[in-house]
């Protein structure tokens, strides 16, 4: 119900937002590197390295370019804005549905194993790295997409909070590295996943109401006031 959110709920949404984002990123790439280990194909890592490196870069050009259009577009800011939010929104529920999907271990392992054994047979590098560049690019855009429409929600004052909370992520995300890759450290997945999708499901609500309201102080959907109501 409130105009703008807290400052601790932006924290708990971006640091939630990142860790969600990441760890996915992580065990993915993790995945595809077990699989090449396990297939004798070990020395062609650098190809799954390669196609990560330019997802990172690809996200970051993303991010530019999303921030320059907002910028640009001033005459129709708040229809943009708006239509942001409701983008995020959806992409919300097709992510939270997407994990809850992938959440039991033997679906988990035939999504790596279909994607892997594809590129391996055409034994091209390009095919092998974009396996890397698109599941590690996918968490690009939508972390892109989501922090866009939390700083959106968020307004004036939100940038605090907001890096915060993605700085505890990031160090977070780090720990989780180097315990899952350097201690082999087994994360509960089922719990966390579900955690977070749950909280993706709260994000999208408020990105919803957010995102319409934008777009009807844009004049692009129609707006009745109900008198005695909020």
């Amino acid at each position: 119900m409130a105009d703008r959110p807290s400052g601790p709920s932006l924290f708990a949404q971006s640091l939630i937002l990142l860790l969600r984002e990441g760890i996915e990123a992580i065990l993915v790439i993790g995945a595809l590197i077990a699989f090449l280990v396990k297939t004798g194909s070990g020395d062609r890592r650098r190809d799954i390295h390669f196609g990560v490196g330019a997802a990172i870069v690809a996200s970051l050009l993303t991010a530019v370019a999303l921030e320059t259009v907002s910028r640009l577009s001033t005459a129709g800011q708040e229809t943009l804005e708006g239509i942001t939010m409701v983008v995020a929104t959806g992409m919300l529920f097709y992510v939270s549905y997407w994990l809850l999907s992938k959440i039991e271990v033997t679906k988990w392992n035939r999504f790596v194993k279909t994607s892997m054994q594809g590129a391996l047979s055409s034994g091209s590098a390009l095919a092998l790295a974009g396996v890397a560049f698109l599941a590690v690019y996918r968490e690009g855009f939508e972390t892109v997409l989501f922090y866009k429409a939390l700083f959106l929600s968020g307004g004036t004052g939100a940038w605090a909070p907001i890096a915060g909370g993605a700085a505890v992520g990031a160090v977070l995300l780090a720990i989780a590295y180097v315990a899952i890759n350097r201690f082999g450290v087994r994360l509960p997945l089922k719990p966390f996943f579900g955690f977070t999708s749950a909280f993706l499901y709260y994000m999208a609500f408020v990105f919803a109401g957010k995102g319409i309201a934008e777009l009807q102080s844009g004049g692009v959907v129609g707006l009745t006031i109900l008198p005695g109501w909020p």
